[in-house]
């Protein structure tokens, strides 16, 4: 099965390239001229259209930390001081004075000042519900212009992670005073995306590219590259075509669209590779409360049934290491000793039979009251990755006795049908810095999010949620460390959350690329890449 697995993938990627090849000969309207853009111009393969670039919007989060900043910025693990350069908090942890940069200039020339923030802090404010997995924006009271450059921001309660929070893609970020529309409500659109970035936008072709430009009045240290394209590229191979092509310069797999597979590949054709730390979690997310999963037996048999070190090798090939818990052990507050679910195919199949699942003679799942245990796994349709690792776990379960049925899903409807909790098992990733684990454990209380559905069946969730609800607002270490600690040893004895590997970030590119570096999930930091003098 797994060898059948990795033949698909490597023979359909070979013919694409074969494909890619032929049309690369006669096609020049991704790139451009090549000769052209070698030394201004950095072309990158991107799976999502920019968008709108509204600062208070959901467009793709590199796009808006390309062209807007935050009062702070979140770097190699720590918050920094962005577009304010100091703050001071109140005793109370209710009040926080930012300090802002002088001399700052949006890309339209204005100059930037506590009035324009104060304006998109109350523009996001208006839409608040948009944005309420933020507890953040749930405590934010008021926002006071102290003088043209300090601002007051007053929170309802103490929030430890504020500063984190307003370092986040969206929707914290500024934009000109010119970016509103005239009743300066941007929940719906803006008039044109100006921020104090080190870029800014030139040139859009809706589905196609998007030509952005250096911020030469950047107040900080400015990218070496003049402009740079981002190329819609929908598919991971696709991208790999265009860069074999020389269609485009990079793929930075934010998206996670770049098999390991194509990435290996360009490895031994000469292409420069890098692989990021790792940034997250990839887990399943199995659904507690409707179904077989509803009973705890058939969760925990679920967890050692999976074989992580063979997903690693087959899946990821060998590029994302196995996980046994929810966060990394280095994510704050999750350095906690849980116990690890072993692979084990006996154990698991006594905790079925525990759980009225029999396998009966000369059949190949297992049964209860004459019904096949057979589960849904549920993932993004796009995502070759997600698809592989479902026809492993396809592969594993079946020695179990256990069915899975792979259900492909359009990325809209997959999030309407994990909202709506109609699932066994979905896929689901860690939000990886800065959002880790606060954002992502304040998220887990929203009846809009996958991990709210799967945990209502829980008999302690009315309990769980008052724990994350304190956690939050809690400013003592250890009454919060201790808190952590039960909400996700809960959660991990629960068998909710099935860990399988630690999520890395792929770039593949032209050899001559230097000054590759990773930061976040989310953002492409290229700043400082460069090409290598010949």
């Amino acid at each position: 099965m797994i060898r059948g697995i990795r033949k698909k993938l490597s023979l359909f990627l070979t013919v694409s390239l074969i494909t890619a090849s032929m049309i690369g000969c006669s096609s020049s309207n991704i790139g451009g001229d090549k000769e052209g853009k070698k030394n201004d111009m950095l072309v990158i393969a991107t799976a999502n259209d920019i968008g709108d670039l509204n600062a208070h919007g959901y467009s793709p989060m590199y796009g808006q930390n390309f062209l807007y900043e935050g009062l702070t910025t979140f770097e190699e693990g720590e918050v920094k001081p962005a577009l304010a350069e100091k703050w001071d908090v109140s005793e109370d942890g209710k009040e926080y004075t930012f300090y802002l940069r002088k001399n700052v200039k949006f890309t339209d020339g204005s100059q930037l000042n506590a009035k324009v923030v104060k304006k998109n802090f109350d523009a996001f404010l208006k839409n608040k519900d948009a944005h309420s997995f933020l507890e953040s924006v749930n405590l934010m009271e008021s926002v006071e212009v102290v003088d043209d450059h300090t601002v007051k921001i007053k929170y309802k309660e103490s929030y430890y992670p504020v500063l984190q929070e307003l370092a986040l893609s969206r929707p914290v970020r500024i934009m000109a005073e010119a970016s509103f529309p005239d009743d300066g409500d941007t929940s719906e659109k803006i008039k044109k995306p100006i921020g104090t970035g080190i870029w800014k936008l030139k040139e859009y072709k809706a589905g196609e590219y998007a030509i952005l430009e250096r911020n030469e009045d950047y107040w900080g240290e400015k990218p070496k590259f003049k402009e740079v394209k981002m190329v819609v590229t929908p598919d991971g191979d696709t991208a790999v075509n265009a860069l074999k092509a020389g269609e485009v310069n990079m793929i930075f797999d934010v998206e996670s669209r770049l098999s390991p597979d194509a990435f290996n590949e360009l490895k031994s054709s000469g292409f420069k590779t890098q692989v990021s730390q790792p940034l997250s979690t990839v887990s399943l997310i199995v659904n507690a409360t409707n179904g077989a999963t509803k009973d705890l037996k058939v969760r925990k048999a679920l967890q050692h049934g999976v074989d992580k070190e063979v997903i690693s090798k087959h899946v990821f090939y060998g590029l994302q290491e196995p996980a046994d818990t929810l966060f990394d052990k280095n994510v704050p507050y999750c350095d906690i000793n849980l116990a690890k679910y072993e692979y084990d195919l006996e154990k698991a199949g006594k905790m079925l039979d525990e759980a009225g699942w029999k396998l009966e003679e000369g059949k190949e799942y297992r049964s209860k009251d004459g019904k096949e245990l057979e589960l849904g796994f549920y993932y993004d349709g796009d995502n070759v990755i997600y698809k592989s690792l479902g026809e492993v776990l396809q592969s594993e379960y079946k020695k179990m006795g256990v069915k899975i049925n792979l259900e492909s899903q359009e990325r809209q409807a997959l999030i309407d049908k994990t909202k709506s909790g109609d699932f066994d098992i979905t896929i689901t990733e860690t939000w990886g810095d800065p959002y880790d684990p606060h954002t992502l454990v304040a998220s887990m209380k929203n009846d809009g999010y996958a991990d709210y559905q799967a945990q209502k069946g829980l008999p302690m969730k009315k309990k769980l949620d008052e724990k994350i609800g304190k956690v939050i607002v809690e400013n003592d270490e250890k009454t919060r460390q201790d808190l952590y600690t039960d909400i996700l040893t809960t959660l991990h004895d629960q068998a909710v959350y099935l860990p399988i590997s630690k999520t890395t970030r792929l770039v593949a590119c032209d050899k001559d690329l230097t000054g590759i570096k990773f930061n976040t999930l989310y953002y492409i930091p290229i700043e400082e890449v460069t090409r290598e003098s010949k």
